[in-house]
């Protein structure tokens, strides 16, 4: 993958958790590009030679959508999604508004 496919994926991912996630603010730590919302962490996102990396996935996320989450690597709160095929954008939006739930809900 070029740098360009690189940042073209950079951008459509950053704008998939922005139009989730509308009041977040984007923000770098650890290295990888983020979002917050108020002091709290809505999701990191980073790429990689062979995958792009959604990090802050809950746990509890990941065990309601097993099924959905099946096709892609999954550890601690993070979630792999292979190069060579499309980000999934309903997906990414589904997590992050996920997120935002909770963030909202503990006030």
């Amino acid at each position: 993958m070029t740098s360009r496919h690189y940042s073209i994926r950079f951008h459509a991912g950053g704008g998939a958790i922005k139009a989730a996630a509308p009041m977040a603010t984007e923000i770098v730590s650890y290295g990888m590009a983020g979002f917050k919302q108020g002091r709290e962490r809505v999701a990191y996102f980073a790429y990689w030679k062979t995958h792009t990396a959604l990090y802050g996935t809950s746990r509890e996320f990941i065990d309601t959508h097993a099924a959905e989450l099946k096709p892609y690597v999954q550890s601690k709160g993070t979630l792999q999604f292979p190069v060579g095929k499309p980000l999934p954008y309903g997906l990414v939006t589904k997590i992050v508004k996920d997120r935002v739930a909770e963030i909202e809900s503990a006030g």
